[in-house]
């Protein structure tokens, strides 16, 4: 995922928006501060790690 875009949250969480390098397919996604990825709103999209 490549992030081209943040948004800080009063909560202390922030959202990302990244782009699937393999779909092209933006979406949200929630993060930590430590920078781990809580969930991804579009789960419909599958990847292989």
């Amino acid at each position: 995922y490549f992030e081209i875009g943040e948004q800080t949250f009063p909560e202390g969480l922030y959202w990302i928006i990244s782009r699937n390098w393999e779909t092209g397919v933006m979406e949200w996604q929630e993060k930590a501060k430590e920078g781990e990825i809580l969930e991804g709103p579009t789960v419909g999209v599958s990847s292989d790690k």
